[in-house]
């Protein structure tokens, strides 16, 4: 299924796993988690056209932060 441009229904993905994919296709040492938002938004229809709330409390397990 095309998930760029159809948005029939949520894809059938975990967050963990598209947080892995958006990682592997940024391609940068570090990511932010608004970079992580931005690929999902860009690469899933359905979280473009959806409301946010997706994104609060979407990713819940804790990332390392780095300075």
């Amino acid at each position: 299924m095309e998930y760029r441009t159809k948005w029939t229904g949520k894809p059938p993905f975990s967050y963990a796993t598209l947080i892995c994919l958006a990682m592997t296709e940024l391609g940068k040492p570090k990511v932010t988690l608004s970079d992580i938002y931005g690929w999902i938004t860009d690469n899933f229809a359905y979280y473009r056209h959806t409301d946010s709330s997706w994104q609060v409390g979407s990713f819940t397990f804790k990332f390392l932060l780095l300075p």
